[in-house]
């Protein structure tokens, strides 16, 4: 889907794809998983959606987080992305300690 969007701005805009590559910043992204002995919805457990509220609004609209089960093992995958791999870092792991705390393996 996002092919077919870029390709139709491409044509509307008659621009080349270097002017919109030009547009966009890229921040770094840290993934890491913790191991989980049950899986709760992540969103109801208070202290994780707390600690996933404080990195959100420390990033603001400069980063975001994203939180998922694994498909296959009983693991949390958190990714925080934005522009200071130091402090993603940090926000990083205090989701993973939420995590650890509530459900943690």
């Amino acid at each position: 889907m996002s092919a077919l969007q870029t390709l139709a701005m491409l044509v509307k805009t008659q621009k080349p794809l270097s002017e919109f590559a030009d547009a966009m910043t890229s921040f770094p992204q840290v993934l890491k998983s913790v191991k989980v002995r049950e899986r709760k919805p992540l969103d109801e457990i208070p202290a994780v959606a707390t600690s996933v509220q404080a990195a959100e609004s420390e990033l603001g609209k400069r980063g975001r987080v994203v939180l998922r089960y694994s498909g296959t093992e009983l693991l949390a995958r958190i990714m925080v992305e934005g522009p200071d791999e130091t402090r993603i870092g940090r926000l990083c792991d205090d989701i993973i300690d939420s995590i650890t705390t509530a459900i943690g393996a």
